[in-house]
C-alpha cells in the first residue's frame, strides 16, 4: 500500500488572505504617504492601476517561475520581491520608481 501525505490547504489560504489584507492595507495609505515624500497626489490613482496591471501580468507570467523553482521556491522568490519593491518605495520617493515597483509582478 502507498502512503499520500495528507494535503493541507490552510498554508496556502492563510498565505493568500495575508496578503490580501497587506495589499489593501498598503492602498490604502500609498494617498496619505503621496505628500509625505512630496508627490502629487494624482499620483494615487496611477499607483493603484499599475498595481493591478502587475497582478495581471504576473498571473500570466508566473507559471514558468513555478514551473521552474517549484511552488514553495516560487512563492519565497515572488515574497522577496514583494517586501524589496515596498522597501524601495520610501528609500528613492520618485514617481517612476513608485509606479514600477507597484507593477513589478504583483
Amino acid at each position: 500500500m502507498f502512503y499520500l501525505p495528507k494535503v493541507r490547504i490552510s498554508a496556502p489560504v492563510i498565505a493568500l488572505a495575508m496578503y490580501a489584507i497587506a495589499s489593501g492595507y498598503l492602498m490604502s495609505l500609498i494617498p496619505l504617504m503621496l505628500t509625505h515624500y512630496g508627490l502629487d497626489t494624482s499620483l494615487a490613482s496611477w499607483l493603484a492601476s499599475s498595481f493591478y496591471a502587475g497582478l495581471l501580468l504576473g498571473a500570466l507570467a508566473i507559471e514558468p517561475l513555478v514551473t521552474r523553482l517549484g511552488h514553495r521556491n516560487g512563492f519565497v522568490w515572488c515574497l522577496g520581491t514583494l517586501i524589496t519593491t515596498i522597501a524601495i518605495m520610501p528609500a528613492i520617493p520618485d514617481a517612476s520608481v513608485w509606479l514600477l515597483a507597484r507593477c513589478v509582478f504583483r
